[in-house]
């Protein structure tokens, strides 16, 4: 047996296994088709095709847009541009029902390989997403502020008293109520992101013209809640319903929620950098994820 032959034998040998290992049944006036083929949630890849008047139909019902949404990722407007990317790549497109299409006249075979290198692509943005949730994270406050009409200056470049440019996430502006406040959302809320964000504000707040301004941190608290001993620098969280963390020094704000200022400073654990890091964390409210309007309006 040469080459070729065996070669040819494997493509006939694989069209009969996914012909044996796929699946078809009726839903409605669809037929639901099943193929071996692992999705992330490790279920077999699934959609529903239907011919009417010549034109063959492919849809994933929703269910891979939705699953962005059951593990916790947003899709903000630059990852619907690259799903929409992806669809089109293959010929089919996102409804704004989520539900993933593509439409033919013409050869069926091919259309239907289209559409599962489409959803396979786009499903495969789900892992990525997920990994690369915390570099999106200001884009994810960002929709939360602009949801419940808050206003604020995005990617504020200041240059500090040691002539250093520090960028923060959001500015917004002097009230009547408020001081101006500057705003980090980090990426990752570790020791080393903390102490960054202590560094460039000491250096910005030190400017004559901005001595009253104050310091807002957004903490990601969607996977991992933000909990008291794993907050660094001395910075800790208060009830798990304010929404606020703070080291319970003077001046600092109270639980910022739904409900506003509602008791005073929680009691705090301090760690070992609270030393080093002097006073400096008793101007930084930590405003949780889903206090961040809140947080910031009140």
């Amino acid at each position: 047996m040469n080459e070729t032959t065996a070669t040819d034998e494997l493509i006939a040998e694989y069209g009969e296994w996914l012909k044996r290992e796929s699946s078809v049944r009726n839903v409605g006036e669809w037929r639901e088709v099943t193929l071996p083929f692992l999705d992330r949630s490790n279920d077999d890849l699934c959609f529903y095709v239907r011919t009417t008047d010549g034109v063959t139909s492919f849809t994933d019902d929703g269910y891979t847009m939705a699953s962005f949404d059951l593990n916790g990722v947003t899709i903000t407007e630059s990852r619907r541009e690259r799903i929409n990317r992806l669809a089109l790549r293959f010929g089919a497109m996102v409804g704004d029902d989520g539900q993933i299409t593509l439409e033919t006249e013409g050869s069926r075979p091919d259309a239907m390989n289209r559409f599962v290198q489409a959803l396979t692509d786009i499903g495969s943005m789900l892992e990525t997403s997920q990994k690369r949730v915390l570099s999106y994270f200001a884009d994810d406050v960002a929709l939360k502020l602009d949801s419940c009409q808050v206003f604020y200056t995005p990617n504020v470049g200041i240059r500090g008293v040691s002539s250093y440019e520090h960028s923060f996430d959001f500015l917004f502006q002097r009230s009547a109520n408020h001081p101006t406040r500057f705003c980090q959302a980090p990426n990752r809320f570790d020791k080393d992101a903390v102490k960054d964000i202590m560094f460039g504000w000491d250096d910005t707040k030190k400017d004559p013209k901005r001595r009253d301004s104050r310091l807002i941190v957004i903490g990601d608290d969607r996977q991992t809640p933000l909990q008291a001993g794993r907050v660094p620098v001395g910075v800790v969280v208060g009830h798990a319903d304010a929404g606020v963390a703070h080291d319970g020094g003077p001046g600092i704000v109270g639980h910022v929620g739904p409900g506003g200022h509602a008791g005073g400073p929680v009691a705090c654990a301090v760690d070992g950098d609270r030393r080093e890091a002097g006073g400096l964390q008793g101007l930084v409210p930590v405003v949780a994820f889903g206090g961040a309007a809140h947080g910031v309006a009140s």
